[in-house]
């Protein structure tokens, strides 16, 4: 039986192998309750007690896959898989010792960081408007320094410690992760990697000698030796929702419940359709991991939890100058807005927009001496903003900015769309 079950559920994501999002709400249930139930036997079996924990962690990360791959859709079936993970883990599968100390950087001021983007401004760093205020006027970027300070993310709960990831996940996770550095080149695709190996992968290396460093309790951090070959990235994933203990590390700023207006650049805005009208997502990636310039079409809270990232910004209003790869000069593309699952549903994005994505390299300028970007050159780079965010600070993007990132150490960040 529990083999037949496993064949219903792999042949329901075969249905369209174009997208997971094209499946029906009814197979996409189907799909999730087929795995829940393969692992409710499994713990109902009389020889449970003489499994191992390969077959446990196993039975984990088929749950894990109805989460990511099809959202766990449907009335509460989200938190019983969470629930039955939890009752697994508790029994039969006991945390190892996790890493004490990884270092994000030597005990040493970090270097600065050199720019270096096509821009001519800086984004502005202002004091935290009243909610009021930003409700009326909330067309123009801005950064908040420190304004996440006091989360639980970066201070009793670090989330620069793989130790404390590690235990708040615990074992059997996986999760889907970028495989190379630039989702625009043809080497870039996507693999679900445990999440331990991911950690490893994007610099955890261990040192004994430094337990509880800087007053944690758990004194681990990254380290940004050691990464592998191919750079990954955990890129626009709710992994909040697959791991809830890191829901309550961070605190929602009132301003994303403000209902702004629709800003005057960007007049076609409406809030993300689910319940809550919020998409939290997180971004983590090591040093060097790069987003290229594109947009969104939904007001935009972005704290950087760990390490530093540069963004460069640029008005909704240059969408030809950006040169995307919608551009009639392009490679034929396709890529629609961004639709959202329900509340409770996680559904991973399979390939990335291309259409809202800018052919120019705004963080190279050796690019446009290589591809002729003249539009972009005469009237976004004066136009474009930059910054370096550091660790507690907070950027606001309005809706339909065209945006960029790249990571200047092992980076933590949290998007809410709202």
């Amino acid at each position: 039986m529990l083999e037949h079950l496993e064949s219903i559920s792999e042949d329901i994501v075969k249905l369209e192998s174009t997208s997971v999002r094209s499946v029906s709400l009814h197979s996409r249930r189907l799909y999730a309750e087929c795995r829940l139930l393969h692992s409710l036997l499994e713990l109902r079996d009389p020889d449970v007690s003489d499994a191992t924990e390969d077959k446990w962690e196993r039975a984990v990360t088929r749950l894990d896959m109805a989460i990511i791959i099809v959202g766990a859709p449907g009335e509460g079936l989200l938190d019983l898989i969470l629930d039955t993970i939890e009752v697994i883990q508790a029994e039969y599968l006991p945390m190892r010792d996790c890493p004490r100390h990884i270092a994000l950087t030597p005990e040493v001021s970090l270097p600065s960081v050199d720019v270096g983007c096509l821009a001519s401004n800086i984004v502005p760093r202002i004091p935290p408007p009243s909610v009021s205020t930003f409700r009326r006027n909330s067309a123009l970027p801005f950064i908040l320094s420190g304004f996440i300070n006091d989360w639980p993310a970066l201070t009793n709960h670090p989330w620069n410690s793989p130790a404390y990831l590690l235990r708040v996940s615990g074992r059997g996770r996986v999760v889907p992760v970028e495989v190379g550095s630039d989702y625009r080149t043809d080497d870039w695709k996507q693999k679900i990697l445990p999440w331990e190996v991911f950690l490893r992968g994007i610099g955890v290396t261990t040192d004994p000698h430094n337990e509880k460093k800087n007053g944690s309790e758990y004194g681990s951090q990254f380290d940004v030796a050691g990464i592998g070959k191919e750079a990954l990235y955990l890129a626009q994933h709710t992994l909040l929702t697959q791991f809830p203990a890191l829901r309550s590390d961070i605190v929602v700023p009132d301003y994303v419940y403000s209902s702004p207006l629709p800003p005057s650049t960007f007049p076609m805005y409406h809030p993300p359709g689910n319940d809550g009208k919020l998409v939290i997502n997180a971004w983590l990636g090591p040093m060097g991991t790069l987003s290229p310039a594109h947009t969104d079409p939904y007001f935009n809270c972005y704290a950087q939890v760990v390490g530093r990232k540069t963004v460069w910004l640029a008005p909704p209003q240059f969408d030809h100058e950006m040169y995307p790869f919608s551009h009639p000069n392009a490679p034929n593309t396709t890529r629609s807005t961004p639709t959202l699952p329900s509340d409770k549903e996680v559904i991973q994005q399979t390939t990335p927009s291309l259409s809202n994505t800018s052919r120019v390299d705004v963080f190279t300028p050796a690019t446009l001496d290589a591809t002729p970007f003249p539009l972009f050159e005469e009237f976004v780079r004066p136009s474009a903003f930059c910054a370096v965010l550091q660790p507690g600070d907070l950027l606001y993007i309005p809706p339909g900015w065209w945006h960029a990132m790249r990571s200047e150490d092992v980076s933590f960040s949290v998007s809410m769309w709202f």
